[in-house]
């Protein structure tokens, strides 16, 4: 039975090192969107069109009129896995409700997979029981903790000034008023680092 936890420890290891290494390239990634997309030409080009949809009517199809949210980056599936994989708790918020809605508008695959995530056994809780690696595991799972606190800071300066530089209107794409609630995100997620 130890050989088992060992070997679910190692496992884990590695994998929350792949995880770091993939929130890295997100965060780099991110870090570029000023070299192709100035917050002039996204204003102005791209933020028009991805607003929310009122009262449309498909033709053909009924009669009854649909409304849809903006598009938003909460409608991807690769912050809200890491969340649930992180058991990061976000204090119930306007914004923390419209990223659950989101999950409406994913893939029926990917909306099971965070619940699959969510339902199955804790990470933070597997670590902290952990008697081996356990300073190891600690140490890899703030590290992941800490890159998303650092992806998660360069989307606040984007979306200040992208968006909130701009606007008198400061709800986004998704119709939430987001700044405030991106900050409190953020913080939340660097309390969650295992002590």
């Amino acid at each position: 039975q130890q050989a088992a936890v060992d070997s679910d420890e190692q496992a884990l290891l590695v994998h929350l090192q792949k995880i770091f290494y993939s929130i890295v390239a997100m965060h780099d990634t991110l870090k570029k969107m000023r070299e192709g997309c100035s917050p002039e030409k996204y204003y102005r080009d791209v933020r028009p069109y991805i607003f929310e949809f009122k009262d449309v009517v498909y033709q053909g199809v009924s009669d009854i009129p649909r409304s849809y949210r903006g598009e938003t980056g909460a409608q991807s599936s690769i912050a809200p896995s890491l969340v649930a994989a992180f058991r990061i708790g976000h204090n119930p918020t306007e914004l923390v409700d419209h990223l659950s809605q989101m999950q409406n508008y994913m893939p029926p695959a990917h909306r099971n997979f965070i619940r699959t995530i969510w339902d199955g056994p804790s990470i933070p809780a597997f670590i902290l029981a952990s008697a081996k690696r356990q300073e190891e595991l600690k140490s890899i799972f703030n590290r992941c903790l800490g890159k998303l606190v650092d992806f998660r800071s360069v989307h606040f300066a984007l979306a200040h000034d992208y968006i909130t530089k701009k606007v008198s209107n400061p709800l986004g794409t998704g119709g939430t008023v987001f700044e405030k609630f991106l900050a409190q995100m953020r913080d939340e997620t660097e309390r969650r680092k295992l002590c």
